[in-house]
């Protein structure tokens, strides 16, 4: 028996939080329930941090059947008839790659887990800027503010031209990761790190503060992330005397009932969400 959604829809959650909160082991109890025979879970580890998490032996039903790395295919700890195709990305275009396989190979009832979206974010406009302006993003940004100085221009001047940059650096982020995310047939989470919402009047964009006044953190990533997502879900850490507490809340949710700081601590994330929120049930399938 494997747990299986009520309907066709596939889930696109957005996990976010600071680290050791928990989001890799929230994604690994869904996958655990959710993956059945014929079905797999591409995981795209921008972290270096799954083979770790799994050779842990806590997840057995999560075993690595292809694995992906330094730009190519290694079978050294692979397992015939895993369900899990593991690919560790350094820098945008190894990003791109992975990206380009998964969603190609990706059907209805598997996964796609990008773990995190924060790296792939901050990689694709440094690539960009050194692909096109031959330098690195910290120094064009010097310069660029150099210029708008000497052309007595004040804190806001010049912004146009920025525009025209972010603009390029948007298309191919859409391309490779946000159109297809949006579009995808199969389940996809994606996990971010967390940043602290600015409210001031020079802080984030009112759709960016509607969106996690709750919360008072958002994704560290491009903000039409949580946007584009079904459900965002914000982890946290707390401590009880000496025992380290899992905490989550809802920042977005779709036509679902919402969380309120729950601790899954002792708990099976599955149960959490999958079973008490998203309605998962168990359904018997083929050679299981």
């Amino acid at each position: 028996m494997v747990w299986q959604p009520r309907g066709r829809v596939p889930e696109r959650l957005c996990l976010y939080g600071p680290q050791s909160c928990g989001k890799t082991k929230a994604i690994a109890d869904m996958l655990s329930a959710g993956i059945g025979p014929g079905q797999t879970a591409y995981i795209v580890d921008t972290d270096n941090s799954w083979a770790r998490f799994l050779e842990g032996g806590n997840y057995p039903k999560l075993e690595v059947r292809a694995e992906w790395e330094d730009g190519e295919w290694v079978d050294e700890w692979t397992v015939e008839g895993g369900r899990v195709v593991l690919l560790h990305v350094a820098g945008w275009e190894q990003f791109r790659f992975a990206m380009e396989h998964v969603w190609g190979e990706a059907a209805r009832g598997d996964w796609v887990v990008i773990d995190s979206i924060t790296h792939p974010w901050a990689e694709v406009a440094s690539w960009y800027i050194e692909k096109v302006h031959g330098t690195e993003l910290p120094d064009f940004m010097i310069q660029a503010r150099m210029k708008q100085v000497s052309a007595g221009k004040g804190a806001d001047g010049g912004a146009g031209e920025m525009l025209v940059e972010w603009n390029f650096i948007n298309k191919e982020w859409n391309r490779a990761f946000l159109t297809p995310y949006v579009n995808a047939k199969c389940h996809v989470v994606v996990t971010a790190e967390a940043k602290t919402l600015r409210t001031d009047d020079r802080g984030d964009r009112k759709d960016v503060k509607d969106l996690y006044a709750s919360v008072g953190m958002k994704p560290d990533t491009q903000r039409r992330v949580g946007a584009n997502s079904q459900t965002v879900l914000y982890f946290e850490q707390g401590r009880v005397g000496r025992d380290v507490q899992w905490y989550v809340t809802t920042a977005k949710e779709r036509e679902r009932e919402r969380l309120t700081r729950v601790d899954w601590t002792d708990v099976d994330f599955a149960k959490v969400y999958l079973w008490d929120v998203a309605g998962w049930r168990p359904k018997k399938m083929t050679n299981e």
